[in-house]
């Protein structure tokens, strides 16, 4: 039977100690414990430790144009990313992929590289509510395609929590961890199982970003892992 995440913030409450196993927690607590989720994922999701899209989107650059906005409203129209994880310039069936750098060693190279060739790096800045892509030299009106991950999910108490083998343990015991802290009780033994289940995710995640990576060769398009499918 699939489960809400008002079932999950239950079971981290009891997880905790907060409440005992027969214990029906307050409104409030649910609340409280609903706030500490969303604000759980947020974290989760800056380092890709969470479920994410991982996808591509294609725009028509402007001559001469080096900078770019993604989002709602911007250059590119589509979900701001968290993280860039390549460009490329396409041309026809053929992608020339373009070097990623921080942006402080973007910034360095564009004063004093006298680089002449085509588009050869990129920097991602994650400005919000719109991000910046900048490319250097300026493209020439060629087709770029990103490829990047953005956050997936968000829950209110009814939402079903539908997740891949393994996520919904490791945010029952993430969230217990914070709730441990938060009603004044011992988080020692929980922190050390929160710790070995978020290892696994790592691992998963890791092995996704990969795949993700390698979709030039395999055409397989984006890999969600609420689902775990491909496609574009």
């Amino acid at each position: 039977m699939a489960k809400t995440a008002r079932q999950l913030i239950i079971d981290s409450l009891r997880t905790s100690g907060a409440i005992s196993a027969i214990e029906v927690p307050t409104n409030e607590e649910i609340n409280h414990g609903l706030n500490e989720l969303n604000g759980l994922l947020e974290q989760l999701d800056l380092d890709s430790l969470f479920p994410f899209t991982s996808t591509r989107t294609t725009f028509t650059s402007s001559s001469g144009d080096g900078e770019y906005t993604i989002g709602t409203g911007g250059d590119v129209s589509a979900e701001r990313p968290n993280r860039i994880t390549s460009v490329a310039i396409l041309k026809g069936d053929t992608y020339e992929p373009i070097k990623e750098l921080t942006i402080d060693e973007f910034y360095s190279k564009c004063r004093s590289s006298s680089y002449t060739g085509g588009t050869g790096y990129f920097a991602y800045e994650s400005t919000y509510p719109l991000g910046t892509l900048h490319l250097y030299p300026a493209p020439e009106g060629e087709t770029i395609e990103l490829r990047y991950q953005y956050k997936n999910a968000e829950y209110d108490l009814d939402t079903e929590v539908s997740l891949p083998a393994g996520y919904y343990g490791t945010l029952q015991y993430q969230l217990a961890e914070i709730l441990c802290m938060h009603y004044g009780l011992n988080p020692a033994i929980v922190s050390r199982e929160a710790s070995k289940r978020l290892a696994r995710i790592k691992r998963l995640n890791s092995s996704n970003v990969k795949k993700s990576r390698n979709d030039y060769h395999t055409g397989r398009g984006k890999y969600n892992a609420l689902t775990d499918t491909w496609g574009y």
